[in-house]
């Protein structure tokens, strides 16, 4: 259905059964998310946040650890690269996807210390030494506002994010699994 929103796209939208079934199942999890909604933030703890790319999306997960000490999200994000980013390098649309993330949430992380966990090992280097590319010393320059440690996260605990990053709209058998990620908890994690 995104792709519906593109300026190629006529002035009267295309709409067939495809895009009909599309919107009808993502009317249906947005009404179950107000169910089962998610955690409310608590400014006093300290966020986690959590970004995966693919080779179309990127995508984030903001998390907080909970009086149990249980990791609950507070917020998602994802999004589709445009033809230029997808052409981009791993390490510069991982860095991407945590800069989006950093900028989308910075009324709530400015001031804080928040370490960003991505499954690509190379992110590291963003601020741990001068990078090579000029495109990723502007976005670590960027970041300096923001207290910033990258951690590498095996792709395998990287769930959330993970599954945002690699859905597949045109695929109505995939929208199950976000679904699912709205729901996901450490308690409930099902490997595949």
């Amino acid at each position: 259905m995104t792709d519906l929103t593109t300026k190629r796209v006529a002035a009267i939208i295309p709409w067939h059964s495809d895009q009909q079934q599309a919107f009808d199942e993502l009317k249906s999890l947005l009404c179950k998310a107000t169910i089962e909604p998610l955690h409310i933030v608590d400014f006093s703890k300290p966020f986690d946040l959590i970004v995966d790319t693919s080779s179309f999306a990127y995508s984030a997960v903001l998390s907080q650890t909970n009086a149990e000490g249980v990791s609950v999200h507070v917020a998602f994000s994802s999004m589709k690269l445009t033809d230029t980013q997808q052409r981009w390098s791993t390490i510069e649309r991982e860095a991407y996807a945590a800069l989006m993330a950093l900028k989308k949430y910075r009324s709530w992380l400015f001031g804080t210390k928040v370490p960003v966990y991505s499954d690509h090992n190379p992110l590291l280097c963003v601020t741990e030494s001068a990078p090579k590319s000029a495109k990723l010393q502007r976005w670590s320059l960027s970041l300096q506002e923001i207290d910033v440690t990258f951690k590498c996260r095996a792709g395998r605990t990287n769930v959330a994010a993970d599954c945002l990053s690699r859905l597949n709209l045109d695929q109505s058998a995939v929208l199950y699994n976000f679904d699912w990620v709205l729901c996901w908890s450490p308690d409930n994690l099902i490997r595949g």
